[in-house]
């Protein structure tokens, strides 16, 4: 197929693809780009991973979507020569808000209430266990905080039993996964919390929040610290660290200045990671690749 449709390149993005693309493309005689975009042991294993690395050998290039990816693949045995970095581009067609969801009407939260929010999928790595407690906190410190969390997976059940044994189920509230109108959930929220612990390179939710003006603070974990800079356009707390994660929520939603800051510098952030960046990226990566075989 590949020779008959006279194909120049391939490219892959994940596990799997990677090895085919790889094999495909030796037999065909064609330059193959693969692609890692997270944390490789946690999701993969030891055995996937050491093979991804292994494999590496038959890539022209591997790209990775954050600077700390890079530096993780190559401490693990990665050809530093090989791997590119492009970052994430971000499209805010699907950002736009069509319609008023009510978001405060539809969980009988009042209107004066402030509505942290997390949107992730309910997994581990995602620590909504961390994200629970720190509203534990933030409600033991004011009355009006209120949570949504945004998201489907197997872990809801974990998820509504730590909610009950903290007497948070008249403030923390399950909206199941969302498909439609994304925009107007996150302009809802008052502050957007990433609470993950692991598995994460480059996180995508940071910049839809960012551009949709909702101010953000995240955990540092893997790339956070190239969206985010702390006290410029967001907060950046240690992992698991729900004192700090509550006293930046509070530093951010009792301070209107601080609110006006983070979303006009956050949208200078998007600005410069949007989906054409990434393209134009792209198209260079192929044009050099092609000229040099």
């Amino acid at each position: 197929y590949i020779k008959s449709h006279h194909i120049q390149l391939l490219q892959s993005l994940l596990f799997m693809d990677n090895q085919f693309a790889r094999v495909a493309g030796k037999l065909a005689g064609l330059p193959v780009i693969t692609s890692v975009r997270g944390e490789l042991k946690p999701i993969l294993g030891v055995i996937k991973t050491r093979l991804e690395i292994a494999m590496q050998r038959f890539s022209t290039r591997v790209i990775v979507n954050s600077n700390w990816l890079k530096s993780d693949l190559v401490r693990q045995g990665a050809n530093a020569e090989k791997v590119t970095v492009i970052y994430n581009g971000l499209s805010t067609i699907g950002l736009n808000c069509t319609s008023d969801i009510q978001l405060k009407q539809r969980f009988n939260i009042p209107e004066n209430g402030l509505v942290i929010g997390i949107v992730a999928r309910l997994h581990p790595m995602k620590d909504h266990e961390t994200f629970i407690k720190t509203i534990k906190i933030l409600s033991q410190k004011r009355d009006d905080i209120y949570a949504l969390i945004i998201g489907g997976g197997n872990e809801k059940e974990n998820i509504e039993r730590l909610i009950a044994s903290l007497g948070l189920e008249n403030s923390v509230f399950l909206a199941g996964e969302i498909t439609e109108n994304i925009g107007c959930w996150y302009q809802s929220l008052d502050l957007l919390m990433l609470t993950s612990q692991w598995g994460e390179s480059f996180p995508n939710v940071i910049l839809e929040a960012m551009a949709c003006q909702t101010p953000v603070v995240a955990t540092d974990v893997s790339a956070v610290c190239e969206i985010i800079d702390t006290g410029a356009n967001g907060f950046i707390a240690p992992i698991k660290d729900t004192a700090k994660l509550a006293e930046y929520a509070l530093d951010v939603l009792s301070s209107p200045e601080r609110q006006k800051k983070f979303i006009e510098k956050g949208l200078v952030t998007v600005e410069g990671l949007k989906k054409d960046r990434m393209v134009n990226s792209y198209e260079q990566l192929y044009t050099d690749i092609l000229r040099s075989t």
